[in-house]
């Protein structure tokens, strides 16, 4: 098998020696602030090559989108957190009439109550205990700066018997009983928008008797967000998702543009659900600087200590470059059969479309004249962009059924 690559590796050299040099496709963090207004657009000559089709040509046979992974960890070797003592909260006053209006935190409005918070809340736990709270919250509270998560979950996280308090205040907290009292055991700051971290999902996914809090850290002015994980470990919270730089493992994050999301599922059956992540498509100006983007799809397996990312995949090539990059990352993952697939699809696919400097200016120039059309107000930016102009969308790429 991997002769027969290797020979159509020959092929596909001489291939793309003879056009244009293509794009990456990698994706990345936009800045934390709109792009300023656009030049005038320059007119499209009637000698440019013709805009390829809005959309992948039909008969393209989808690549395949659920891959077959190998374990890379023994669930056997699962070891179930013992449970701790059970705490010791602080005994309640009878709760009647209660004000609850420390929890009011606009910022530039609430000031007093915003400088408090974490002392305020404290107070009123070891006054009242969290009963009280719980229920006012799940009645009355509502949060206008809220965007995909929850902002209080009551659950025990670290397997002592009595439930932590996680709220989403001016910060991120986790409060927790000891010794008769409640203490903040965890904090996490505000995004640059002032909003708090959010919790996306709260489950046990890696089975090992702890629930993993999945949090949304920040929004930024394009869309993108930012996520983390953790685990109470035994002494604190600990942050599951595998850093480039062991020196600061609390710093890693998985990173989806405007149009991404992650969720988790289990795609080898082993009772441990993998987390995946979509990319999405960047927007804002920033756009038109690599086009066609593609997303990327990445499949983060549980290895005993992190979530580490295992296997990467792109929604179905357009373009014979994309075909090329798609059998390279197969080769690199070992899935030979799919790379020798994509490389003769590269070769002999009448389906397949050549890349060139005019469809990238046409491409490049329809994208600035959506873009500057939604800064006057008329299209919604980041829908009508993604949907309408890319010539690969979210779409193009099935999803698995979410299992959160």
């Amino acid at each position: 098998m991997k002769r027969i690559i290797m020979g159509l590796l020959s092929g596909i050299l001489f291939l793309t020696a003879c056009g244009q040099s293509a794009p990456t496709t990698q994706t990345g963090p936009q800045p934390d602030h709109p792009p300023s207004t656009s030049s005038p657009l320059p007119t499209a000559t009637a000698t440019r090559t013709a805009l390829p089709s809005a959309t992948p040509t039909a008969s393209i046979t989808p690549l395949p989108t659920i891959p077959t992974f190998t374990p890379t960890f023994d669930v056997s070797t699962i070891v179930t957190v013992t449970s701790a003592p059970q705490a010791e909260c602080p005994i309640a006053k009878p709760a009647e009439n209660l004000n609850f209006n420390f929890l009011n935190l606009i910022p530039g409005i609430d000031i007093e109550n915003r400088d408090h918070a974490e002392e305020n809340i404290l107070n009123f736990l070891d006054t009242y205990g969290a009963e009280p709270l719980i229920k006012y919250l799940r009645s009355e509270w509502t949060n206008e700066w809220r965007y995909e998560g929850q902002n209080f979950l009551y659950k025990d996280l670290t397997s002592d018997g009595t439930p932590e308090l996680v709220l989403g205040l001016t910060s991120f907290y986790i409060f927790s009983c000891t010794d008769g009292r409640y203490k903040k055991i965890f904090e996490l700051p505000p995004d640059g928008h002032v909003i708090a971290p959010q919790i996306l999902f709260s489950k046990d996914n890696n089975r090992n008797g702890l629930i993993e809090l999945t949090i949304l850290i920040g929004t930024w002015t394009g869309g993108g967000r930012a996520y983390q994980i953790y685990e109470w470990d035994g002494e604190q919270f600990r942050n599951l998702v595998l850093s480039d730089n062991p020196n600061f493992p609390d710093l890693a994050e998985i990173w989806v543009e405007a149009s991404g999301k992650i969720f988790y599922q289990d795609m080898n059956n082993d009772t441990v659900n993998e987390l995946i992540r979509d990319s999405g498509i960047m927007s804002w100006l920033t756009y038109s600087d690599a086009l066609p983007w593609r997303n990327k799809r990445t499949y983060y397996q549980w290895n005993g200590k992190n979530y580490a990312p295992t296997h990467h995949e792109f929604t179905i090539p357009e373009f014979r470059y994309q075909a090329i990059q798609d059998g390279d990352l197969a080769l690199s993952q070992s899935e030979f059969t799919k790379a020798l697939s994509l490389y003769q699809d590269a070769i002999f696919s009448d389906k397949l479309k050549y890349y060139s400097v005019d469809i990238r200016e046409n491409l490049q120039i329809n994208w600035i004249r959506q873009f500057e059309m939604s800064q006057s107000g008329n299209i919604s930016p980041t829908r009508h962009h993604i949907l309408m102009i890319l010539p690969n969308t979210l779409a193009s790429l099935p999803m698995p059924t979410t299992a959160s």
